[in-house]
């Protein structure tokens, strides 16, 4: 069985889709039933690592753009054609939603679409020109009554797309996995560095993500400065992500900056970059809870990560999260600084129950979601397609 699949997010220090992506190929390529043709960026692959299966091909595009261009979209509707002219698969796989070509009429290959979440067509479009959001809707719409087999990544994710399009009767849930971080051998060398690099002096809270306007970082800080003027609450706020060049991003670090330095809070609220994995799972096992206030997630990886090495999570009421976390998580309205400020203290006055629940879900929750079942489940759907 030969796949083609979009492995254009796979790069170096990959976060979110692209992290997903290269996980679920790893899993993937381990079937020797399959012959996979991995498309991506050229020039800046996270793939040549994996080059050593015989079974894996890699095939590197001039697609360089930005991700959510014009330019992307040209791509789409031109080079995939190609290649799919050229490899002749059995199944292309989209792992990020877009892509179907729109003037592609043939019955092969099959086209399985993951969708991660709806972000176009809601309020959450931040980082996309009107212009390419108008398009991407168009797409997308076109993609999801094209496509053989849809998968989505959580049960909410699966509820917006029967939301917007009410036509669409069957759809497939694969949840991701997480990693199992491992225990470090030179953790306490690691951990004495970060304090002494980031100036991290007494217990902290913690945040992992993005900074687009929905992951709703600014106001996560705002409530710790209501938080922390209660003097008895004496926390640091470690916020870590990756800082990208896009122009919303940037707006929401300068404005984060600006925040911390009108308030004095420089020695309290600490800017991280990314972090790589060894100082994720160190940071995450050393806080005194985590803090995952999105507006608007599909399915909500971080939340889990800290969950996975017991530590409580304080996370958004009403979304995806009460899905993939059950019963071990604390939520808030994400929305209402009053309620969150009022959960931080609920999460601090009660903090025994939280860490025993954080450390429950090590046992009851996290199995249910690795990437080895996730593998097989995609396997399956490629296969009963054809």
């Amino acid at each position: 069985m030969r796949i083609l699949y979009d492995a254009r997010k796979i790069i170096p220090e990959a976060t979110g889709v692209g992290y997903v992506a290269e996980k679920l190929l790893e899993q993937l390529i381990s079937h020797q039933d399959l012959e996979i043709i991995a498309f991506t960026r050229k020039g800046i692959s996270q793939l040549p690592k994996l080059i050593s299966y015989k079974n894996l091909i890699i095939h590197e595009t001039e697609d360089n753009t930005d991700y959510f261009g014009l330019k992307r979209i040209i791509f789409e509707q031109t080079a995939i054609p190609n290649l799919i002219k050229k490899y002749n698969p059995d199944i292309l796989h989209l792992t990020n939603g877009f892509g179907v070509p729109f003037f592609f009429t043939s019955n092969k290959p099959k086209i399985v679409l993951t969708v991660h979440d709806l972000i176009p067509l809601t309020s959450y479009k931040e980082l996309m020109h009107p212009l390419t959001n108008t398009m991407f809707k168009v797409l997308f719409s076109y993609g999801i009554n094209k496509a053989d087999a849809i998968v989505t990544v959580s049960k909410f994710t699966a509820d917006d797309v029967k939301k917007y399009y009410p036509n669409v009767k069957d759809i497939q849930v694969v949840y991701n996995g997480i990693d199992s971080f491992q225990k470090i051998n030179n953790f306490d060398k690691i951990w004495s560095n970060l304090q002494k690099k980031y100036n991290i002096r007494q217990e902290y809270i913690l945040y992992i993500g993005g900074f687009a306007p929905r992951k709703n970082v600014f106001r996560l800080l705002e409530s710790y400065n209501d938080l922390i003027k209660d003097n008895k609450y004496k926390y640091q706020l470690l916020i870590c992500g990756k800082f990208t060049k896009n122009k919303d991003i940037q707006n929401q670090l300068n404005n984060i900056n600006q925040f911390v330095s009108s308030n004095n809070l420089q020695n309290q609220v600490r800017l991280i970059g990314y972090l790589n994995f060894d100082e994720k799972y160190i940071l995450l096992s050393k806080a005194k809870f985590f803090a995952y206030l999105s507006l608007y997630e599909g399915f909500g990886l971080p939340v889990l990560e800290a969950l996975s090495v017991g530590t409580p999570v304080l996370t958004s009421k009403n979304s995806v999260m009460e899905e993939v976390a059950d019963k071990y998580s604390l939520y808030a309205k994400s929305n209402n600084i009053t309620d969150i400020v009022g959960k931080m203290i609920n999460m601090l006055l009660e903090y025994s129950k939280y860490k025993e629940l954080a450390k429950e879900s090590e046992k009851k929750l996290i199995p249910s979601y690795n990437w080895q079942s996730a593998g097989e489940k995609y396997f399956n759907i490629f296969k009963n397609l054809l």
